[in-house]
């Protein structure tokens, strides 16, 4: 089983522009894929190819300039306007309210009323049941599949990240935040989800190990990083909110300069909510990273090239977009002719695309 787990965070409004790359240079590496699974903004990517695909109208190449289009299309819902950072900032509501987005996703050329169950391709989409206060998978699989569940609302539901949009209100009553918050990277949750998927579908041979399933596993997750020189570098303007204009305030220029490590609600919240914000989320994925690796071996593989996130949040909602979209465009061009891109390149073409082991010959190889 090929699984590609895309993380949430900006990452996917530069990773979909990469993926166009790998799909140019390597064919059929969108199609291989027989899972997609999704956290927040990766989950609305996930979810529009996996729509895409499912209809078999579209050249994978298309699909992906789609997708593209897509995420260009969800930044312009989202952008931030007076009237709405005021609401925010007086507390009367999150940044953004869901009736614009929903009618967005709900156009026939997103998500339509298309179904979990109308998908061909399996989907794991991670959110967090804030009524029953833990995670949460919409699933379009065995067991515990969600089939009635909406493309639309699975979106929603994964992505209603506090302060930013509403709590998520499901069919079944519960409300859902965003799986940022339990997940970000969904890697793991994926991984787990195919090796039941797989148990219920294909039971266990009399004397196989459950953990022997996992040589029929590969799984490709994509993200983004924030390098220690661009961490550094972010100013206080968007780091530390309305008081980080002051350099004084910089959470790494307070270490350095005093030394001092005695930080209360204050210095994390007051003064660097979106320092902390972006700790909580980020702090586990290569951790995440780490476990699959030593789970899977080759057969995973982790792509996440540098990004400046902070920054390029702050230009989704408040800068220009078309400046936005050609950033991007340009730094994408760049990333494609690093080594890193080579090295995913080599390894979709050796283990990716390579002919998966019948489940049999799996289980009888050392």
């Amino acid at each position: 089983m090929r699984v590609l787990a895309i993380d949430g965070g900006p990452s996917p409004l530069l990773l979909i522009r990469l993926l166009r790359h790998m799909e140019e240079k390597r064919p059929g590496t969108l199609a291989a894929t027989e899972m997609f699974a999704g956290t927040s903004d990766g989950a609305f990517t996930a979810l529009y190819l996996a729509a895409r695909l499912a209809e078999g109208k579209m050249k994978p190449l298309e699909i992906i300039d789609g997708c593209i289009a897509f995420s260009n299309g969800l930044c312009k819902v989202l952008h931030a306007t007076s009237g709405r950072t005021v609401r925010l900032l007086l507390g009367g509501g999150p940044l953004n309210l869901s009736r614009d987005l929903r009618s967005f996703l709900q156009q026939p050329e997103i998500y339509g009323t298309l179904t979990l169950g109308d998908l061909d391709r399996l989907a794991t989409i991670v959110t967090f049941d804030a009524f029953h206060w833990r995670p949460h998978l919409f699933r379009n699989f065995v067991p515990e599949g969600h089939s009635e569940v909406t493309l639309v609302d699975a979106a929603l539901a994964s992505s209603a990240f506090p302060m930013l949009l509403p709590l998520h209100s499901g069919n079944n009553d519960n409300f859902y935040l965003d799986g940022g918050v339990v997940a970000n990277n969904p890697a793991m949750g994926a991984l787990a989800s195919g090796l039941q998927y797989m148990k219920v579908t294909d039971p266990p041979l009399p004397g196989e190990a459950e953990s022997d399933r996992l040589r029929h596993m590969t799984l490709f997750s994509m993200g983004g990083r924030e390098s220690l020189a661009e961490r550094k570098s972010v100013t206080g303007k968007i780091r530390d909110g309305l008081l980080g204009t002051l350099k004084t305030l910089d959470p790494w220029r307070a270490v350095s300069a005093s030394g001092d490590l005695n930080w209360g609600w204050m210095q994390w919240i007051l003064l660097r909510p979106l320092f902390l914000a972006d700790l909580l989320l980020q702090g586990s994925i290569e951790q995440v990273t780490f476990q699959c690796h030593q789970l899977l071996g080759r057969r995973f593989y982790r792509y996440s090239p540098p990004m400046a996130e902070l920054k390029q949040v702050a230009k989704a909602f408040y800068g220009d977009p078309a400046e936005l979209y050609r950033n991007l465009d340009q730094h994408a061009a760049w990333l494609c002719g690093q080594p890193e891109m080579r090295e995913t390149l080599e390894w979709i073409e050796t283990t990716w695309l390579a002919p998966t082991l019948p489940l049999e010959r799996a289980v009888a190889i050392e």
